[in-house]
């Protein structure tokens, strides 16, 4: 059994899974007396539940990343269903850790549409999408960390290859709004206002510093570090542009790193000003929101 099963189980149905211990917390019964919150993941996805008895027992046993059979019952909590009763027995054979770590099925269509976008663009921009992803061959360990990085911890895209899923979901979205008012547009064109190219650049490489944000080899969760993708991922376009050979003048690049550094608009700390930058918001909120409602029934 795999954890997403679980979700489609009755109440009472049985439940054996092998889980990865990701997170282990402590709760208080009404009494005072303490009992153990768990979190265990699969590559299918994570489930929690109460353990209410042989407390000291299993903190002393458990610890997170290691692998557990749990036997209980499925039973439904706030709408979710979890492990009642649960039985747990570390696991102590070997194991194949990448069967604990969740990831989404990566359509190859979609990488397909990537790679096409890519060399759509003029070809500056495509050379710093190239470089900064490493598509295409051009650097084979940034490519495989933006294929398989997640989106967040706990949010939108939880799982590996949330990365690269959320970037198309921005790149779909901002061609959207660039068909509607460039390509094809229906009442005024935007082409004064808005470069076609280089908001789909900032587009692609938005996040792309989110390989150095979170660990996702393991127990997916944000790195002990004070910067954040954010302000990272402006640093990297920068040293990307000096990479290729300077190909964007100063002005330019000021404009794709502000646009990075304000793409979380009103929750962020740096303000959305121009048009390409509400834009990348907008675009970045579309799908983090929808993939957001989507996993967690909000």
């Amino acid at each position: 059994m795999k954890i997403e099963d679980i979700s489609k189980l009755s109440n009472g149905d049985s439940v054996e899974v092998l889980g990865m211990i990701s997170d282990k917390r402590i709760g208080h019964k009404k009494d005072g007396n303490p009992y153990i919150i768990m979190i265990i993941q699969d590559d299918t996805g994570s489930v929690a539940f109460p353990i209410w008895d042989n407390y000291q027992k299993l903190m002393d046993s458990t610890k997170e990343g290691i692998i557990v059979r749990v036997k209980g019952y499925a039973g439904s909590f706030n709408g979710n269903m979890q492990i009642k009763n649960p039985v747990i027995q570390v696991v102590t054979e070997d194991i194949n850790y990448s069967e604990f770590v969740p990831s989404y099925d990566i359509p190859h269509e979609l990488v397909t549409y990537f790679i096409n976008t890519v060399n759509k663009l003029e070809d500056k921009y495509k050379k710093i999408a190239v470089a900064a992803t490493g598509v295409s061959g051009y650097n084979n360990d940034r490519w495989k960390a933006f294929l398989t990085c997640v989106a967040a911890e706990k949010f939108h895209g939880n799982k590996r290859g949330g990365l690269f899923l959320h970037t198309i979901g921005v790149m779909k979205t901002m061609e959207s709004i660039l068909s509607n008012y460039i390509d094809n547009p229906f009442y005024m064109d935007a082409k004064s206002v808005i470069s076609k190219d280089r908001l789909m650049l900032k587009a692609i490489i938005h996040d792309v510093m989110k390989i150095k944000e979170y660990d996702y080899s393991g127990i997916i969760r944000r790195k002990p570090i004070k910067l954040d993708h954010i302000v990272m991922g402006a640093a990297y376009i920068i040293e990307i542009n000096n990479e290729v050979g300077n190909i964007l003048d100063d002005d330019e690049l000021d404009d794709i790193c502000y646009s990075i550094l304000s793409h979380h608009g009103e929750y962020g700390k740096f303000e959305a000003k121009g048009v390409e930058d509400i834009l990348l918001n907008i675009a970045d909120t579309v799908d983090s929101q929808i993939v957001n409602a989507i996993e967690n029934k909000i």
